[in-house]
């Protein structure tokens, strides 16, 4: 008796040992916080899970489940859907994006549930397998691509990246963040519908602003939006944070296009659209009248205080100035220019040509320095830097004339050059810029050599190859069009032909005219 009271007991021992260490082993991994489960409207329901939060919505035929956290919450969801839902198993999973702390539970559902995500989800979970996810490796200071515990402070993100350290040595890889984060099955295009017994869910891309393959989950019969990892649209006062202005402005106006009554994000916070409406308006008065004061080349100061941003006022509206300040940083601005100008090149003379000892009788006379010629070119800016293409079409001939053969030359050549096009003051009514680049000289050279009464034809064609670098200013005239400047040099390989030598270098100043065909300013 006395003997199988202590197996027993050495038995139980040994269970409660296992328990704690597989407890401890889970909780290391995954944070297990209690669930809360309430109703949002309708069959949709909210999930709360410490300062996570998803939506599932039951239907007749089963649930669809947004994202499924990670695993110890997924698991005891499970338990509880069963219980408040028999006979309705999870038959959709449908992922807002790849990021762990949101996807990693999905692995519990596997057995009833078909994987869902946006097209992009199973090539993003690929490469953040492969390097840090971006709002993460800001935190890997020593650019190792492991997260250190030091590295990662105390918030609730470090939190989450903690409970991955499956080995407990302080470390935390990727392969130990994404390695039950599973592939999906079914992708969706954004405005695809995913139906199940009569209901509908919709995913709407909203950009790349948190994950390149980011959606919201619209669900049309309860007039809900779900969006996970949203921009800080809900601050107060407004502010654009770490987020690209761009990024801000699409999803606002993504999200702010659908028919919903209520906005559920992922911390399980809730908006009325009428605020998302709202933020909608003062983003779109901010980004027009930034985007105006950017084209036009205005400073900041003309924007601020005047309308239609002067109506925003209010503790929301209190960086308005900042707001303003990096919308303006984030400009970028596109055109199309076609120019011309009236050229005049100087080559240097070459005495080589009437040289005494090779023109000992007779007269010579040196090919012009100065021609005439004139550009035309087009050229594709985007912000301050750009390319351009211009050909030039100089034409040159030179006369030697000897004692015992009378040599006529005629050279033409053009110069066909691509340049990349750095601006370096940029104004309302003027603009300077440098350029530099290959240039590339088709020549067509003909020549008559006249002996008494023998006459010779000659000719040759050949292409170099050499740079050309300048500058240019222009100057504004009504809007669409400027005044400019041309200042180029060019240097080529030199070549011999009969004497004449072309290629070499030269120095053309012109002045013309640049028409825009295409100006645009954006938010990036």
């Amino acid at each position: 008796m006395a003997h199988s009271l202590t197996r027993a007991l050495v038995a139980l021992l040994l269970v409660m040992t296992f328990g704690i260490a597989y407890g401890s082993s889970v909780a290391a991994q995954d944070p297990s916080p209690m669930l809360e489960i309430s109703n949002v409207r309708g069959d949709l329901y909210l999930v709360r899970a410490g300062e996570q939060a998803t939506v599932f919505l039951v239907t007749p035929d089963g649930i669809i489940l947004a994202d499924t956290l990670n695993a110890v919450v997924a698991r005891s969801l499970r338990v509880t859907l069963e219980t408040q839902f028999p006979g309705r198993s999870v038959r959709y999973i449908v992922h807002t994006h790849h990021h762990f702390d949101r996807a990693d539970g999905a692995s519990v559902f596997v057995d009833t549930a078909v994987l869902a995500g946006h097209r992009a989800f199973n090539d993003a979970l690929d490469g953040s397998r492969r390097s840090l996810q971006s709002d993460l490796a800001s935190r890997d200071r020593n650019r190792n691509g492991v997260l250190e515990r030091d590295e990662l402070g105390s918030d609730a993100l470090a939190t989450l990246v903690l409970a991955r350290d499956r080995n407990r040595d302080g470390r935390v890889t990727r392969n130990e963040m994404y390695e039950t984060v599973q592939r999906v099955q079914k992708v969706y295009e954004s405005g695809q519908e995913i139906t199940l017994g009569g209901r509908t869910v919709v995913p709407v891309y909203t950009g790349a602003s948190h994950s390149v393959d980011m959606i919201a989950l619209y669900f049309p019969s309860e007039r809900v939006v779900f969006a996970a990892d949203p921009p800080p649209v809900t601050t107060v006062p407004f502010s654009f944070g770490t987020s690209p202005p761009g990024d801000v402005v699409r999803w606002v106006r993504e999200i702010s296009s659908l028919d919903f009554d209520i906005l559920v994000s992922g911390d399980g916070g809730t908006m009325p659209k009428s605020e998302v409406v709202a933020i909608r308006q003062y983003l779109d008065d901010l980004v027009a009248g930034v985007t105006a004061t950017r084209h036009h080349a205005l400073p900041i100061r003309e924007l601020r205080g005047k309308p239609p941003l002067i109506q925003y006022t209010g503790v929301r509206y209190g960086l308005m100035d900042q707001n303003i300040a990096q919308a303006y940083r984030s400009t970028q601005t596109r055109s199309v220019e076609i120019y011309g100008a009236a050229v005049t090149s100087y080559q240097p003379r070459n005495d080589y040509y009437c040289d005494p000892e090779r023109h000992s009788q007779g007269s010579c006379t040196l090919p012009p320095g100065n021609i005439q010629s004139g550009v035309l070119g087009v050229r594709i800016t985007n912000g301050r830097f750009g390319a351009a293409a211009e050909m030039r079409a100089p034409v040159r001939s030179a006369f030697v004339l000897g004692s015992n053969a009378e040599t006529t030359v005629v050279h033409r050549e053009t110069l066909s050059s691509y340049l990349f096009r750095a601006t370096a003051v940029a104004k309302r009514r003027y603009s300077l810029a440098a350029l530099g680049g290959i240039t590339i000289a088709i020549g067509h050279t003909r020549a008559t050599v006249r002996e008494g009464q023998d006459i010779r034809f000659f000719s040759d064609d050949n292409s170099l190859f050499g740079w050309t670098a300048g500058v240019e200013g222009g100057l504004s005239v009504r809007g669409r069009a400027s005044i400019e400047m041309h200042v180029r040099t060019t240097r080529l390989r030199g070549r011999d032909f009969l004497d004449v030598s072309w290629g070499n270098s030269d120095t053309s100043i012109g002045v013309g005219l640049a028409v825009r065909m295409f100006h645009r300013t954006s938010i990036r």
